[in-house]
């Protein structure tokens, strides 16, 4: 459950700052979040597949750094496909923008899901 919340809300920080930046432009309403409950609830599932199916990726860096790269922007780009999500910016712009940051955010969520599951392990070994 910390992996769910700790990803969960680093991800939804992530995903208002982009919204508040411009990059993202949402038409539903936003209860005072600048991202749509929608998308919190996608970030906490997403959480919940990195100790399970995505396990691979931990310790793989630059294999997950690439894979957020490439496969980050790709899901926001088929929110805009799918006329939830619009870009603030030219595509090409958003696209890299994305790139950039799922490369750095695809990794970070890995290590902090290792992080928990050591720090679980260790508490644990201790009782």
């Amino acid at each position: 459950m910390a992996v769910i919340t700790i990803v969960g809300v680093t991800g939804v920080i992530i995903d208002s700052l982009l919204t508040v930046g411009g990059v993202f432009v949402f038409t539903s309403p936003v209860y005072g979040i600048p991202i749509p409950l929608w998308l919190i609830a996608l970030w906490l599932a997403f959480a919940g597949t990195l100790r399970h199916s995505l396990r691979y990726f931990i310790g793989h860096w630059w294999l997950c750094a690439g894979a957020g790269a490439v496969f980050g922007p790709l899901s926001y780009y088929g929110g805009v496909r799918l006329g939830a999500v619009t870009f603030g910016y030219p595509l090409s712009v958003s696209l890299a923008v994305l790139s950039l940051v799922w490369a750095l955010v695809l990794p970070c969520a890995f290590y902090i899901a290792a992080r928990v599951e050591a720090r679980r392990q260790t508490l644990q070994f201790n009782d």
